[in-house]
């Protein structure tokens, strides 16, 4: 994980443009038939882009993290399968949902799902602290087998 905390970070973009960072890029609600979550991941937040950059293809300790998942009835921002690791970014939107993402919180622990929770802020102006505490769950999860 060393190797990559000290990159320097690109300005993010979605689709060929460049991501406004206080905006979700396509607000609107969906109007499609595609399923949510496959609309949610092509309608990443620039926090959810930053981090989606260092979590895909194994590059945070070599864990397979997936976007947007489907846990039940929930779809969470991040998971990995592999230690039942989920990673929920709150923007503005969760100011009004702190009982409801609790409540949402509880019932995955249930599962055996651990969960991890990040402003938008701290993953756009701290990303190295985050995925440092991404990385340190994640070794807690391996050693101990959830």
């Amino acid at each position: 994980m060393e190797s990559h905390l000290r990159t320097r970070v690109a300005p993010l973009r979605q689709n060929g443009a460049e991501v406004d960072e206080t905006e979700k890029p396509g607000q609107e609600s969906p109007k499609d038939d595609r399923p949510y979550e496959r609309v949610l991941r092509s309608r990443m937040t620039a926090s959810e882009l930053l981090l989606w950059r260092f979590l895909k293809g194994r590059k945070l300790d070599g864990l397979k993290f997936r976007r947007q998942q489907r846990i039940g009835e929930y779809v969470v921002d991040f998971y990995c399968p592999e230690i039942r690791l989920a990673v929920e970014l709150d923007g503005s939107a969760h100011e009004n949902r702190i009982a409801y993402d609790a409540e949402r919180d509880l019932k995955l622990r249930g599962m055996g799902i651990a969960v991890l929770r990040f402003t938008n802020e701290e993953v756009l102006d701290h990303w190295e602290r985050v995925l440092s505490q991404i990385s340190r769950e994640a070794g807690d999860r391996q050693r101990f087998r959830y």
